[in-house]
Formats: structure tokens, C-alpha cells, sequence
């Protein structure tokens, strides 16, 4: 945590704009999100690197690396994230989809 919070504060205008970063990236990764598009709920847990998704089908998991300021590596996609208002955008490639807190 210490290591990203640095790696912001060198990266990032202001002090504020890092604090801004480190919440929107810890709101990303401790909630749920649904995507339409791949038809999944999806789970991005930092405490050992994987992202869950969880569909009709069960439930799987993907080991990722994150790259600072926003971007996860899941085997040989990378994808950006960005804050949209109570949501995120995710461009993966040439595709971008909002996701939204998932509705169980």
C-alpha cells in the first residue's frame, strides 16, 4: 500500500489527486460489479491478486497484475479502469463497457 501510495505522489499533480486515486482504486476492488457484456459478476480482491467472476455457470477465478495508475493485467488482456460517476468504465482493447455495483 505504502509502495502505491509513493509510486502515486511521484506520478500525480497533488497530494490530493493521489488520495483521490488510492479511494477510487480501493472502492474499485472491494465491491462487486456487473458486466452485460461478458455476462458476469466480477470481484477484483488485491489481498491475493485475483479477480473472481461469478455467473450462472459458478464461479472462477484469474490471477491479475495491477499497473499503476489503473491498469489490470488478466493472462494476456490488459484492461484500464476508470471512475464514471457510482460506476466504472472498463476498456479492454477496442471494447469499453460500463460496470455497475452487481445486483445479486
Amino acid at each position: 500500500m505504502f509502495f502505491l501510495l509513493l509510486l502515486c505522489l511521484i506520478c500525480c499533480h497533488t497530494p490530493e489527486e493521489a488520495q483521490e486515486f488510492l479511494e477510487q482504486k480501493e472502492e474499485f476492488e472491494s465491491s462487486w460489479w456487473e458486466s452485460d457484456l461478458f455476462g458476469v459478476c466480477l470481484l477484483v480482491n488485491p489481498e491475493d491478486s485475483t479477480i473472481v467472476f461469478n455467473n450462472e455457470n459458478g464461479t472462477e477465478l484469474f490471477p491479475y497484475e495491477f499497473e499503476s495508475p489503473n491498469i489490470y493485467h488478466v493472462e494476456s488482456y490488459s484492461a484500464k479502469v476508470f471512475p464514471n460517476e457510482h460506476c466504472y468504465d472498463i476498456v479492454v482493447g477496442l471494447m469499453q463497457e460500463t460496470i455497475c455495483e452487481c445486483s445479486f
